[in-house]
């Protein structure tokens, strides 16, 4: 129970790319600043670094997972018995995870990477700033998660228009 709380924290506070939980090491992470240093493998990734922010939930969860974590001589944070979760891990722990919410429609990793795009997005966060915050290296390929449908649309151009009275 205590890894899941601490990989659900990680893995969508984090934005993490498919394969990013299974090369987070314990080193990469600095308690005092509430960060960790992440390596991605994924398109443009390719070991290139990135900083992950966590909140202070997300840190305590993490230490009382550490704390509880299997013994054994990997350095990755998320193990099992077997060793380092892998990537086909993270898939069942996350459709046991949408199971018990009755989540229905997508929940693979990728998919919650772009809901914590979108909701970034839609508290007010800028492009840049999100694409930065996911490790994209280019806004062309951020703006693939910011899809909007044609009322979403609408409401926006309402709220940022320059004119006052368009905003009624």
């Amino acid at each position: 129970m205590v890894q899941t709380t601490c990989f659900q924290q990680h893995h969508f506070q984090s934005a993490s790319a498919d394969s990013q939980p299974t090369v987070f090491r314990r080193w990469c992470v600095d308690f005092k600043t509430k960060k960790a240093t992440v390596r991605e493998k994924g398109k443009g990734g390719k070991g290139k670094a990135r900083t992950v922010y966590m909140s202070p939930r997300t840190v305590q969860a993490l230490k009382a997972y550490l704390r509880e974590r299997p013994d054994c001589d990997s350095d990755h944070v998320f193990v099992g018995t077997r060793g380092p979760l892998t990537e086909s891990g993270i898939y069942l722990v996350l459709k046991r995870l949408a199971l018990k919410a009755h989540v229905h429609g997508r929940y693979n990793p990728h998919a919650f990477r772009h809901g914590w795009a979108r909701g970034a997005l839609e508290n007010g966060a800028d492009l840049g700033s999100v694409a930065d915050l996911m490790g994209n290296t280019m806004q062309v390929t951020q703006r693939y998660y910011a899809r909007w449908d044609d009322d979403e649309l609408q409401r926006k151009h309402r709220e940022v228009s320059w004119l006052p009275h368009d905003r009624d």
